[in-house]
Order: C-alpha cells, then structure tokens, then sequence
C-alpha cells in the first residue's frame, strides 16, 4: 500500500491511503493516456511528494503511470506524468497520466489484482423515492482510469424500518470522468427527484432524471457539456422562467463561473453555457438572492495561481433583464476557498456568506478555516470584512444548520487535516452573540472528508451529518441528550 502526499493547489485531492491494480510493465510506455484525477490548475504545475513503498532498497525498479499522480521516492516534487520510475529516481517521464500500477520489487504486495478503489467526492441529501426518509446521494470517481467507468452517482437509500440506517447503494454511471459534485432538483416540474453531476475531467455534467415507474430509480445519464473542469454543480431558476437552471464552478484556468440556462422548450435539456468571468481559479459557487431585489444572484469562491487574492465574487442580477449578471463585485476571502453558502447567519433578514479555506499553499499568504461574511444592512448586496474562526487544516466544505435547537445556524465543515484521516468541525453559534462562533470541536474517523452535507436521518428531531470522506459515504448521528454533538462516524454503503 502507498501513501499518497499531493500537491499545493486544487480542491478534493487524495491524500488517503490506497490500493491500486497491478498490471504487466511491458504496457506501460503504450497506454493511452488518462485524464487526470485530482483537481488541479495548469500552473504552476501540480506536484506529488512522495511515494513510501514499505519494503524494499532504492535502485529497485518500479513501474508507475499514474491518473492522479506520478511519484518518485526521494525526491521533492514530480510534475504530474506517465513515466517509468526506480524506486529512487526518474527514469522518464511522458506529458500525459495514465493509470497508477504496481508490481512486486517495490514492496506494494505483488504484481497480482489488488483492490481498486471508488473515491465519493461530494454528498447530497434529498427524498428520493418518496418515503419521507432522507437519502444520501453520492459522486463517485471511479479509481480506475478507465473510460468505460469513468464514475457513477451512487444512490443510498435510507431504510425506513431501521431509522439511521441505509440500503446497498445503486450505481448509475456517470457520462464523463472524475465526478466532482451532484446536486438534486425536480428538472421539468414531474413531481420526482433528478440528479445532476459535474464531471470534472470531461468539461460536462450529467443529468439523470427519476424513473417515474420506479420511485428511487433513475434513468440513463445524459451529457450535457460545460466546458472548462466544473469543480461544483448547484440548481435554481436563474431567469425567472419556472424551470431550474445549473450554475458551475470551472476550476480551470479560464476562471468561470457557469451558468447553463434549461432549454424552455424542452424540459430537461439544456443549452449552450454562459461563462461568468472570475478572473481567477474558480472553485464554487452558490446561488441566492443577495440584495433583496427578488432576483437570484450568483457568488463565486476563487483564487489566483500562486494559491493568494482568494476571494468571493458576486455576480448581481440585472432585474430588467433576467439572466443577465452584468456587473462582478469582490469581497475578500481566506486562503484558497473551496466552498460557499447563503444564508442569515445574525438573524437580521439580509443573507450573509460563509466560505470554507483550504489555507495558503507553499508560498501562498492568507487564513484557513472557516470565513463569515455578514451583509452590511446600510449597503445590500455589499458584505463586511471576513471574520475567520479556527479549524483543522485544509477545509473544504461547509454545511450550515441550526444543530442544537436555538434557531441559530450553526456550522459543519469538511476538512482534509489531520492527516492522514481528516476531520469534521463543528461550530455552534453563541447565542449571546448573534453572528458569532464558539470554538469548533471536531470529529475524526473518516477516510478523508471532501463534502459535507447535514439532514435528520433517523427520524428523532435532530440533525445529523453525512460526509464523503473519499472511501465512503460516512453518517454521524447527533447525540439527542447532548445537542450538538455527534457519536464516531458510521460508514455506510455506496
């Protein structure tokens, strides 16, 4: 088994431990290169630090050609490449990635199968078979660097028998590579559930609408093109016209935020993508209306290259002409943020903005944690200086519910430290102070949380927290004699 160090910049990368298919040497320098797994911007280029077989003297020759990354020990950093290596030196290097293998001689356990490994990325919540049970929607990058599989929306229905507990997940292949995000969303007004995720590696989403036969079960994907790599997918009418729409995050180099309007004319079909400009890596992005003109509007988290300036851009709605968002206002963020969410956190009826930062990269400048931006109620659509509160390292994700029962929104962030695990952090609001965060206490036992997602799962009046942690779908239940807090983290199947 390998563990896999990543690099500076991008979003859900995998720092977990894994294992991978062993497959013959003799094929490495013809295979077709694969699309890159963990996200990443063009420059500066991604790096790997290092790979750790566990047994083994350097000089020892290996093979690798990796889809997420390629790795030499002793050494400080690799570009991404399809390369052969020794154990202690590159020994040559191609443009592309490929799919990571191994082979006995470098102390990965053999040249024989190993167990892949299906990463979930990103969780949503929502009734989809009609129970009025939640159920936990998952994206799922299948590790494989396979076209044929490129990755599936796994759907986990919640047993209605057992509360707080779930079914076998049902997989539906994705239509592009890496799934990055899904979102949920009644499409063409059916009165069922439709998914919606972003493929990262294919510049697309894929929509997958309910079985209206079969309550829970969904129909083929079909592919929609984005362009750029949506890092994050959310749904809602842009334009006024009834029928939901899609907003993207282009973590590429272009520096979008998407908008792809629903086809009028035909339910469920979309039309050609409207970029925002960001002017920087765009990492998220939520809907909502932010200055009380009854139109929603478009926030954005993003960066500059060198991982500083992060920022949250809003894009106001020009209310006489729907779906257009002329103008692009910038408030300041923490370091790299990677997640956004709208709501009224002080309870004065204006939404605010709380953002989730990785924090600074190598040479990057900035605060990690978790930001607040309150609106400022003289100026609307305008928001005050960032108020930044402590977490474990490299957030990612924030959730935000009223978790202990004083009406007040509290926080639930996804973070990628401590390694090699990660953690759950949870802020709850003091209720003297509103718009104020106590001290996070934070949950460990995940493979690595990516996403985060919050919703009462077995029935008691409480909240509990689902997370993708990178080896599941995981479920903490709130303790209902302790509000706000959570039992050990339950892995449950996708």
């Amino acid at each position: 088994m390998a563990r896999v160090a990543a690099g500076e910049n991008g979003r859900h990368h995998l720092t977990a431990q894994r294992n991978y298919q062993a497959r013959d040497p003799a094929s490495l320098n013809a295979a077709a290169p694969r699309t890159g797994l963990s996200r990443y911007t063009a420059d500066p280029s991604p790096t790997a630090r290092s790979l750790l077989p566990s047994t083994k003297s350097p000089g020892t020759r290996c093979f690798v050609s990796s889809r997420t990354l390629v790795l030499a020990v002793n050494l400080e950093s690799v570009n991404f490449a399809r390369a052969v290596l020794s154990c202690d030196r590159v020994a040559g290097r191609a443009a592309a990635a490929a799919l990571l293998t191994t082979l006995a001689g470098c102390g990965f356990g053999g040249s024989s199968s190993l167990p892949t490994v299906d990463v979930p990325t990103s969780v949503a919540i929502a009734d989809v078979n009609g129970d009025a049970v939640p159920d936990l929607l998952v994206a799922t990058t299948a590790d494989q660097g396979n076209a044929s599989n490129p990755g599936f929306a796994a759907v986990i229905l919640g047993n209605n028998t057992v509360p707080g507990t779930f079914q076998s997940g049902v997989h539906y292949g994705t239509t592009g590579g890496d799934p990055s995000s899904i979102a949920t969303a009644d499409l063409t007004g059916s009165g069922g559930i439709d998914l919606v995720v972003a493929n990262f590696a294919s510049g697309s989403v894929s929509v997958f609408m309910h079985d209206v036969a079969n309550p829970g079960r969904f129909q083929a994907a079909v592919g929609v093109s984005t362009g750029g790599a949506p890092n994050q997918v959310v749904i809602g009418d842009l334009n006024g016209d009834g029928k939901p729409d899609l907003a993207l995050a282009d973590l590429s180099s272009n520096g979008n935020a998407v908008i792809v309007f629903q086809d009028p004319a035909n339910p469920g079909r979309f039309l050609a993508p409207v970029n925002l400009s960001t002017g920087n890596i765009t990492t998220a992005v939520a809907i909502g209306d932010l200055n009380g003109d009854g139109k929603p509007d478009v926030v954005a988290t993003n960066f500059d290259t060198n991982g500083n300036n992060g920022r949250v851009s809003l894009f106001l709605q020009d209310p006489a002409n729907p779906g257009k968002f002329p103008a692009r206002v910038d408030f300041p963020a923490g370091a790299r943020p990677q997640a956004v969410k709208i709501v009224d956190v002080n309870g004065d009826g204006l939404p605010d903005l709380v953002v989730a930062n990785r924090g600074p990269g190598a040479d990057g400048t900035g605060s990690s944690g978790v930001s607040v931006l309150l609106q400022d109620p003289a100026q609307p659509g305008t928001f005050r200086a960032p108020v930044t509160y402590a977490t474990q390292a490299g957030s990612l994700d924030v959730a935000v519910a009223d978790l202990n029962g004083d009406r007040k929104p509290d926080l639930v962030v996804a973070n990628l430290g401590p390694a090699p695990t990660g953690s759950v952090s949870v802020l709850l609001q003091d209720s003297a102070n509103p718009g104020v965060f106590l001290s996070a206490t934070s949950y460990s036992g995940f493979g690595q949380p990516l996403g985060v997602a919050i919703a009462d799962f077995n029935g008691d009046g409480h909240p509990d927290i689902a997370v993708a942690d990178a080896t599941s779908a995981t479920v903490l239940l709130q303790i209902p004699t302790a509000p706000g807090t959570f039992a050990a983290a339950v892995q449950v199947g996708n």
